[in-house]
């Protein structure tokens, strides 16, 4: 599944930034930026994520962070309270090709 992550550029505007892709192959999921020429190194991939059945551990370079499921709602419930702008996850399908 291939998702892109959406933002708002401007505080309280729509959301109007494609800011990054969202890639889970086979239970790994990778965050990469998107190619918007505004990134430095646009296309890099900023983290990894694997849920081992036992918990979710987190890759952001050489930092490697491990949450059990608990500690992953709480975490999310946090995170969650502190953003104040807005984002969406959205999933482009290819009709046809020709």
């Amino acid at each position: 599944m291939e998702y892109q992550v959406w933002t708002n550029e401007n505080k309280d505007g729509k959301v109007n930034n494609y800011e990054y892709d969202l890639v889970d192959l086979l239970g790994e999921v990778y965050l990469s930026r998107s190619n918007n020429p505004s990134w430095t190194k646009p296309g890099e991939r900023v983290a990894t994520m694997v849920d081992d059945g036992n918990g979710v551990t987190i890759n952001f370079g050489s930092k490697k962070i491990a949450f059990g499921y608990d500690e992953q709602v709480q975490i999310l419930a946090l995170l969650l309270y502190n953003y104040k702008d807005k984002l969406q996850l959205r999933q482009n399908n290819l009709i046809k090709s020709i």
